[in-house]
């Protein structure tokens, strides 16, 4: 399964040739990253604000196909491609009209806030990512 949302681009993501600027993908990624996070029904306050867990990203590449205009509305899908002992990956991408114009791959790791050192994916957690693992 893969998680979907339509993503706007605003005017202040974009150049002024009209085309998004690269460092605005990883907000891109990160609002639909957010937004399926909180479909696990996890409040934001337990996700982000946690004083025992956090969900940093160790690894993020991203590659262009085409040209994102500010103004247009796009849609991005999200997939776990793989589930390790304290990590996972993503993948995403930003399509429109059967295009996809740019498509990234991150590695989050679950840490521990109180010794900042990778722990075990929580039970709870690890459900929920083999909900959207490509297969």
């Amino acid at each position: 399964m893969v998680f979907t949302q339509e993503l706007y681009i605003p005017f202040h993501y974009i150049d002024t040739a009209g085309i998004l600027f690269f460092g605005k993908s990883t907000e891109i990624y990160h609002q639909l990253y957010e937004a399926w996070l909180l479909r696990s029904g996890k409040s934001w306050n337990s996700i982000f604000a946690s004083n025992d867990i956090g969900i940093p990203i160790k690894h993020f590449s991203v590659e262009f196909n085409k040209p994102v205009l500010g103004g247009q509305t796009y849609l991005g899908t999200l997939s776990i491609t793989r589930i390790g002992k304290t990590s996972f990956e993503t993948s995403f991408k930003l399509e429109k009209e059967g295009n996809v114009y740019f498509q990234t791959k991150t590695t989050h790791v679950f840490m521990s806030k109180k010794t900042l050192s990778p722990q075990s994916i929580p039970a709870e957690w690890r459900d929920y990512l083999f909900q959207y693992h490509a297969q």
